[in-house]
């Protein structure tokens, strides 16, 4: 059984009750522990491929990425890539740096 608790900043609180084992009682939770009421909401509303707000949305957003790179929809497309960032990021630089090609990558943290 799952229980929530909203606090003031609008975050929910999954307070799923503990299961206990043999071992002590243990927690077991999938997904995010917290989210906002907004993200909560939107999630309730399942939108499919061919749902018509996101065929638009996804028209929006490649359209939007072009005019973030400055590019003309006559050449180029904006492409959506499914998958963690190490997808997306293989994926740039398989077609953006030629065969031979260097491109120096730089990391900010642990």
């Amino acid at each position: 059984m799952h229980r929530h608790r909203q606090d003031d900043k609008g975050i929910i609180h999954d307070l799923t009750s503990a299961h206990v084992t043999a071992c002590g009682p243990r927690q077991f939770v999938l997904g995010a522990l917290t989210m906002s009421v907004r993200v909560e909401r939107a999630m309730l509303r399942s939108r499919g491929s061919s749902d018509e707000e996101f065929i638009e949305t996804v028209k929006e957003i490649r359209e939007c990425l072009l005019r973030i790179a400055g590019a003309s929809d006559h050449d180029y497309t904006g492409v959506i890539m499914r998958g963690c960032g190490t997808v997306g990021l293989e994926g740039f630089l398989s077609s953006a740096i030629p065969r031979g090609g260097q491109c120096l990558l730089t990391r900010k943290g642990a």
